[in-house]
């Protein structure tokens, strides 16, 4: 993998937001945090396959807790409305 090359396309962006459509759990404060129904992350590096969970956000600094350990793989993608930073949530087994 080229380490300069795009991460995530838009069109990748898009058709994973279409996949989650209907899976939205909560939207505030410049985030949106997604439910996987089973959508394999987009990192080709993970090991973890699905992720549980997916936070879209064009914020800058996000604070978020948790109440067990996580995996996460992060990336940042550009779209017509700005950057989007991903945040792919892995609950180890």
């Amino acid at each position: 993998m080229d380490e300069d090359a795009e991460v995530m396309t838009e069109e990748q962006y898009d058709d994973l937001l279409d996949k989650l459509s209907g899976h939205e759990m909560e939207s505030k404060r410049g985030r949106t945090i997604y439910d996987n129904p089973g959508i394999e992350c987009l990192n080709p590096r993970c090991p973890h396959g699905a992720f549980d969970a997916l936070i879209v956000s064009d914020v800058g600094w996000m604070e978020f807790g948790t109440r067990a350990a996580l995996t996460m793989c992060m990336c940042v993608v550009d779209t017509e409305e700005g950057q989007k930073k991903l945040i792919f949530l892995h609950e180890p087994e």
